[in-house]
C-alpha cells in the first residue's frame, strides 16, 4: 500500500469511527487498529487527532460547495427550465444521501457542534445561514420576474431549509424509507408552493418567530 494510500485508508477510517462513536470517544490507537497499523504510522500522516478532524471538516466544507450552489451558479439555465425546475435543481443539490463521506461528515458535524466551534460554525453559517441566503435569493429573483407571485422569501426561504436540513440528518441518520419519502415529499410541498403562491400565512412569520435556529 502506498503512503497516499495509507493516509486515506486512515482517514477513513477515521471518518467512520468518528461519526459511529463520536470524536471524544475514538482513540488513535482505536484509528490504528481499524486499518491494521501501528499507532506511530497515524503520526506519520497526521500531527494528532485534531488534525484528522480538522481535515474532515475542510473537506466536507469543500465538497458542499458542489452540494449547495448559488442561484448565479446555475443561473444560465433558469430560462429554459422555468421556475420550478430551477428551484428544483438548486434544490436537490442538498441531499446528500448518495455520498458516504458527506453522510458520515455530516453525522460528526452534526455531533461535535456542541463541542466544536469549528463545527458549529459549519452548521450556523453553510448548513442554515447560506441555504437559507441562496434559496431567499432565487426566490426574490423569481419574484422581481414576475416568473412566482410575491410573499415573504425570507421567512419561507428559513423554513425551508429547516426542511432541507432535516432531509440530510435523515439521509445521515435514518435509514427508515417512509421517513425519507415524508421529508421528500415536504420539499416537494415547498416547492409546490413557492411557485404556485399558495403559501400559508403561518409561514410568513417564521422569520419573526425563529431565525437562530441551531
Amino acid at each position: 500500500m502506498s503512503g497516499r494510500q495509507t493516509k486515506e485508508h486512515i482517514f477513513d477510517e477515521a471518518v467512520r469511527l468518528f461519526s459511529e462513536q463520536g470524536y471524544a470517544a475514538t482513540t488513535i490507537r482505536q484509528i490504528a487498529s481499524a486499518v491494521k497499523v501501528n499507532v506511530a504510522t497515524i503520526y506519520i500522516y497526521f500531527q494528532n487527532k485534531e488534525g484528522i478532524f480538522d481535515e474532515i471538516l475542510s473537506l466536507f466544507e469543500n465538497k458542499l460547495v458542489r452540494y449547495n450552489p448559488t442561484s448565479i451558479h446555475i443561473k444560465p439555465r433558469r430560462e429554459r427550465d422555468g421556475p420550478q425546475k430551477y428551484l428544483s435543481r438548486l434544490l436537490w443539490n442538498y441531499v446528500i444521501e448518495d455520498d458516504l463521506f458527506m453522510r458520515r461528515a455530516f453525522c460528526i458535524v452534526c455531533m461535535e457542534q456542541y463541542t466544536s466551534k469549528k463545527a458549529r460554525a459549519l452548521v450556523r453559517e453553510t448548513l442554515h445561514d447560506e441555504v437559507t441566503e441562496n434559496l431567499r435569493r432565487a426566490l426574490e429573483e423569481l419574484v422581481e420576474r414576475g416568473e412566482i407571485p410575491g410573499f415573504d422569501t425570507y421567512s419561507f426561504a428559513l423554513l425551508w431549509s429547516r426542511v432541507l436540513y432535516s432531509s440530510a440528518m435523515l439521509a445521515a441518520h435514518g435509514d427508515s424509507p417512509e421517513e425519507k419519502n415524508n421529508l421528500r415529499a415536504a420539499n416537494e410541498l415547498m416547492l409546490d408552493m413557492a411557485v404556485s403562491g399558495k403559501i400559508p400565512e403561518a409561514v410568513n412569520c417564521v422569520g419573526a418567530v425563529n431565525s437562530r435556529v441551531p
